[in-house]
């Protein structure tokens, strides 16, 4: 019988040779797919609705805050048909305006209640 002191040889991979390897695999595939999906116009014409909603209720907190009538000019991509200036009251409430947003070949129409200052789908939504 023999006994060896000695490193036992390994086959095989370290966990930590494989943690280095799986690490950069993620950073590549992360790297190649945000490279590549972009943003699609439904999405972009979200958040051109969700920052005009934003704008929106800020101007109106203001006019009622103040007590005086504030107007917001829009510099968002507009249809041809839609209003481009809204007025809130110093009461808070607001002409009726309908906005029309645009993104590529995407249209989104929105209405302004004018007694409440919320931002209404044209579907009523």
């Amino acid at each position: 019988m023999s006994f060896s002191n000695g490193p036992k040889p390994t086959s095989g991979f370290s966990l930590l040779e494989v943690l280095i390897v799986l690490s950069v695999m993620a950073l590549t595939v992360t790297a190649v797919t945000n490279g590549r999906v972009g943003t699609s116009p439904a999405m972009k014409l979200e958040a051109q609705a969700s920052h005009l909603q934003q704008t929106i209720a800020t101007a109106r907190a203001e006019a009622i805050r103040n007590n005086k009538q504030v107007a917001v000019t829009l510099d968002q991509t507009l249809c041809a048909q839609s209003d481009d200036t809204l007025t809130f009251h110093p009461d808070g409430t607001a002409g009726a305006v309908n906005i029309c947003l645009k993104q590529d070949s995407l249209e989104l129409v929105l209405n302004l209640d004018p007694l409440t200052g919320q931002l209404l789908r044209g579907d009523g939504s």
